[in-house]
């Protein structure tokens, strides 16, 4: 799009039908084959406007309510980058122009019949109040149109205060919806001991999220799984989901399950935002090893239909008896768990088959930790090289094959226990943003920027044993939908 075409409001025009009979602004029947060009529908507005039926009446002339077409609006409606037919991204130049001769048709033949088919437009009536002009815009209206999109949830709770105009345009489902597809930054990291609440570790203060421990939820839960700004979390008292915004404390309950999980069942939340629909569908998926049955089972949640089902494709490959990590990892369409003696069990979401079964590093262990990286899946695995210096192996492609060595120099770390010390281990968290390690070493949590070589300080670690749940988070206001919740 051009660069001085400047976003104000929507512009909800008719898309234009293809291959049916239409009238011209004349009323004259014209068919449309093919999609014309942006030059063919330019000089079809100029012939339309500039032809005897339509005139423009001088200075000296007097104003008739069915004549006189202000040249102006043409302009301004072209100084706007519109969103057209109710979607909130930004079209090319020629749905633009299709557009605007769609919208100028539209408007002339709302005209009652006369020999002069013309349009009179006054001053206050020339263009839409809530839409401002190129030419009347502030810094205050380019910051609202372009770059809030752009930030974390909480930064724009506060912006909401800096005036009503702001408050209802971020208050708006287009907003929300925008935000959620731009928005990609990691937050910080919700972390959990078991038996106890679940915190939050914010990259800085701007991503915090107004509750961590989930108190507005109606019962104690523990977080298993987040993804794209929602996190799944269920009852520590039976069988009972749900599905949460904590920047927004917005949350639904999920309908119980047809079969027993039990509190250390294995969790995977897909939500990926749907770029044509404010409503994005999530899945649940849940490994549910049954007692008495060697076989492993998958139950799937789907908010499109509201119901829990039972995959056809089941595992038979692990032992009965074989203890999952309760958190899933998901990336294209596919969920992971790692297995407490170094397997990866996997399961292809998008035909719902079994996806079999990786094998982790012989040396992998607690420390470790499976994320992307890259664009694939990796897995993450400390080693100590002695005088505050580790390396971090990174193991890759199907066979988890060594593919990478990042060293790190954390210095001599000490953990104090009452009145002794003891080096500390380093546990890698995550790796987000195309760069970025999330490790916590002592009794820290530090983002280490590979490119850089810096190290940042977030948060004290929440256990130092290496039996808390962590879950790294997105800042978005991604909607959640109550109509999900069904009564039992």
């Amino acid at each position: 799009m051009d660069d001085d075409v400047i976003h104000h409001s929507w512009v909800f025009v008719e898309k234009p039908k293809e291959a049916e009979e239409e009238s011209d602004i004349h009323g004259s029947p014209r068919k449309l084959k093919t999609k014309p060009s942006i030059k063919e529908c330019e000089q079809t507005l100029h012939d339309d406007f500039s032809s005897s039926d339509v005139e423009k009446h001088s200075d000296s002339d007097e104003p008739n309510s069915d004549t006189e077409v202000e040249e102006d609006y043409l302009l301004d409606i072209e100084e706007t980058e519109d969103y057209f037919y109710g979607m909130d991204f930004v079209v090319d130049n020629y749905d633009r122009a299709i557009a605007k001769y769609e919208l100028l048709r539209k408007f002339t033949s709302e005209q009652p019949s006369s020999p002069k088919r013309t349009l009179l437009v006054s001053d206050d009536q020339q263009f839409p109040k809530h839409i401002i002009r190129k030419g009347e815009m502030k810094i205050g209206d380019v910051v609202m149109a372009n770059a809030l999109y752009f930030l974390p949830a909480k930064s724009l709770c506060r912006c909401k205060a800096v005036s009503k105009r702001w408050n209802d345009w971020i208050s708006r489902p287009f907003f929300a919806h925008r935000q959620l597809m731009e928005f990609k930054d990691f937050s910080g990291l919700f972390c959990q001991l078991p038996g106890g609440l679940s915190k939050f570790i914010p990259k800085s203060a701007a991503y915090g999220v107004p509750k961590p421990s989930l108190s507005f939820l109606p019962e104690t839960v523990t977080i298993k799984s987040s993804c794209n700004g929602l996190i799944c979390c269920k009852s520590v008292f039976q069988d009972d989901y749900y599905i949460c915004n904590p920047a927004t404390e917005k949350w639904t309950k999920i309908p119980r399950p047809g079969l027993y999980h039990g509190p250390e069942v294995a969790v995977g939340l897909v939500f990926v935002p749907d770029t044509f629909s404010f409503k994005s569908n999530f899945e649940i998926v849940c490994v549910v090893n049954l007692p008495d049955d060697r076989m492993i089972n998958f139950e799937i949640f789907s908010s499109r239909s509201g119901e829990w089902r039972v995959a056809e494709s089941i595992c038979c490959e692990l032992r009965e008896d074989v203890k999952l990590k309760p958190v899933g990892f998901y990336h294209s369409w596919k969920l992971y768990w790692e297995t407490v003696d170094g397997y990866i069990l996997v399961f292809d979401l998008k035909d719902e088959l079994y996806g079999g079964i990786l094998q982790l590093p012989p040396a992998s262990n607690p420390n470790g930790v499976l994320t992307q990286m890259n664009g694939e899946i990796c897995y993450l695995l400390p080693r100590a090289e002695g005088n505050g210096y580790w390396t971090i192996e990174v193991y890759g492609d199907m066979d988890m094959k060594l593919k990478q060595e990042i060293s790190v120099h954390f210095g001599e770390i000490s953990v104090q226990f009452g009145p002794f010390k003891a080096k500390s281990d380093c546990r890698v968290l995550a790796y987000v943003d195309d760069g970025t390690l999330i490790i916590s070493i002592g009794d820290n949590v530090e983002a280490y920027c590979i490119k850089q070589q810096r190290m940042t300080y977030l948060g004290k670690e929440a256990s130092l044993f290496g039996n808390a749940t962590y879950l790294p988070y997105i800042n978005t206001l991604a909607e959640v939908f109550p109509e999900v919740e069904k009564s039992e």
